[in-house]
């Protein structure tokens, strides 16, 4: 046999083994075809993929992929993909990288020729880890973007680590707004990591013409300059500023129409953000959100009036050390009943949350001190309480200071202490869960003797305890002496309604008595059998030190239908949790 011959059968032998290849996946359409799934209608595997669409939209940014996940569904089959290619929604939401700007083009042209006339929703992460001075977006990227512009419905800007000089002013967006209108453009988000001083957004620079659909602005990184941003303002429903603003605030008043306002690391600042006698009215607003230096925030509450159909309302109080800016004057006193001012000036009646937390998360490095309220309360049988998974709370308070602050700063940061300050302004009367967190790390700690006295009033134990509807107490371990003066005192009146009751924490109020968990899971027993009450349906503890003996378990069941004790194995992802909160 001659080398010709040898060419001939490799072909052969080629050509067959291509025939097979074929055969081999025309047999596995097939057999997949023959699935229970493929043999749904086009309409309705359209719509079970469109959950699963859903469901990757709404995952966090850190957890997003470049190529969303549910677009790798049509490689499970050709029927699946022939559905996909057929379904224009599933094509809506694009997302490019400055890394794969090349892959990223071609996938954009890809997206929209199948969303067809659905609006889009462009994502642009740009990280450039070699040159944070490179800012710009990829040229032949940005005429994709250009080329599409009038589909554009949602616009996300990220950029990485660049320099203070690269973000300034409103340049590094003015390639992308002037030269195409966006003419369908309602949600705009610029994001960027801070490296160095804060940079100044200029609204003005950024659009030579607004979009005139835009309803919803949200900025972080920057502070924003509103100056200018007139004709913008006009037409907005959410404005979310996550770095503060340049200037003045009353550029808000030609805003309207906005349902949400939220404005967060609010710098002290030598001129007073809103002229004198400017009140600031929004008829539609239904979440508020400000965080802020003391006397920033003290000013802007008085001249805000909060509208009746206000569903969310979130301050942080952030206090200086006067030897950070020597040259800026004191704060004034200013105790947390301001905010209790604050919502009975646009409110009728009083808060009346379903679930409440109050106290400090453990493990920050500064000594915040925080309040939750929700207008609905979790399920009163769950261990651990749902918290922010469930709804956005009605009511947030956030009161932070260094760990180093004056003793005497720490008076008016406790709105419960005093009850002058609340009892018109909030009430307990419909709260069904409450959460009791620490405020302080361990005992022996230097500044515990500081902060002691400060941690809640007697009347906030006696509120609580009188409750009427109040089922479910989760409480940390160093309160558990507290709560157990309370039950002695009122005896068969407190805590009538009750039926979980969970202590957190254990680990650290045993270490701080140096017993052992038995004997603190005993002492609990003595008191809550002292008035014959009910057993409750669950007694938790959380944080344990060890486990707990056999003879102990048996005791608590004294008291409590269901008993669950957690060891501290659990501690590591707690302690993240609560740092993420």
């Amino acid at each position: 046999m001659g080398p010709g011959d040898n060419i001939e059968t490799q072909m052969a032998l080629d050509a067959r083994i291509d025939q097979l290849q074929s055969e081999l996946i025309h047999l596995k359409r097939r057999r997949n075809a023959l699935s229970p799934i493929s043999q749904l209608p086009p309409e309705i595997l359209c719509n079970i993929l469109l959950l699963v669409k859903q469901e990757d939209v709404t995952d966090s940014e850190e957890h997003q992929q470049p190529i969303p996940q549910y677009i790798r569904l049509c490689h499970v089959s050709h029927f699946w993909r022939s559905v996909m290619l057929g379904c224009p929604e599933l094509w809506v939401d694009v997302r490019v990288a400055y890394s794969n700007s090349c892959k990223g083009r071609r996938m954009f042209k890809f997206m929209a020729q199948h969303a067809k006339n659905q609006k889009l929703s462009v994502t642009y992460t740009h990280i450039n880890s070699e040159n944070h001075s490179i800012a710009n977006m990829d040229g032949v990227l940005l005429r994709t973007l250009h080329e599409e512009s009038s589909k554009v419905m949602s616009l996300n800007l990220s950029w990485g680590r660049i320099y203070y000089k690269a973000a300034q002013g409103g340049a590094l967006f003015a390639n992308i707004f002037r030269e195409r209108d966006f003419g369908n453009l309602e949600t705009l988000h610029l994001k960027h990591t801070l490296v160095g001083l804060q940079p100044v957004l200029q609204l003005e620079e950024v659009f030579e013409n607004p979009p005139t659909k835009l309803r919803c602005l949200e900025v972080t990184g920057w502070k924003v300059d509103l100056s200018f941003g007139c004709q913008l303002l006009g037409g907005l429903t959410h404005l979310v500023l996550n770095g503060g603003f340049d200037g003045s605030l009353s550029a808000l008043s030609l805003a309207p129409r906005l349902k949400t306002l939220h404005i967060t690391e609010l710098s002290p600042s030598r001129s007073a953000p809103f002229p004198p006698g400017h009140v600031l009215r929004f008829q539609h607003l239904e979440s508020l959100a400000l965080s802020a230096y003391m006397p920033t925030l003290s000013s802007i509450l008085q001249v805000i009036q909060i509208p009746p159909n206000l569903a969310h309302l979130s301050l942080s109080w952030l206090h200086y050390r006067y030897t950070d800016l020597p040259n800026f004057p004191r704060s004034p006193d200013a105790r947390p009943g301001i905010f209790f001012n604050t919502w009975e000036h646009g409110q009728e009646g009083v808060v009346q949350p379903q679930h409440v937390l109050v106290g400090q998360f453990r493990g920050h490095t500064r000594f915040g001190f925080v309040v939750y309220g929700w207008k609905t309360a979790s399920p009163s049988d769950r261990f651990k309480p749902r918290r922010f998974k469930c709804s956005l709370p009605s009511v947030t308070l956030r009161f932070e200071l260094p760990l180093t602050s004056a003793p005497s700063l720490l008076d008016w940061i406790f709105p419960f202490t005093d009850s002058n300050d609340y009892q018109h302004k909030w009430s307990f009367d419909e709260v069904r869960v409450m959460e009791v967190l620490a405020s302080v790390e361990s005992e022996g700690d230097d500044c515990i003797q500081k902060k002691e006295k400060h941690l809640f009033g007697d009347h906030f134990w006696t509120t609580i305890a009188n409750a009427p509807y109040l089922q479910t107490l989760h409480i940390d371990s160093h309160f558990e002496t507290k709560l157990k003066e309370i039950i002695v005192a009122l005896g068969h009146s407190a805590f009538t309604a009750l039926r979980s009751l969970v202590f957190s924490f254990v680990r650290f109020e045993t270490a701080a008595r140096r017993i052992p968990f038995d004997e603190f899971a005993r002492s609990i027993v003595e008191y809550l059998k002292l008035d014959g009450r009910a057993p409750l349906a669950l007694l938790g503890f959380r944080h344990c030190p060890e486990t707990a003996s056999q003879d102990t378990l048996e005791v608590l069941k004294e008291v409590a239908a269901n008993v669950v004790c957690l060891e501290n194995g659990e501690w590591r992802n707690c302690a993240c949790f609560s740092l993420q909160l």
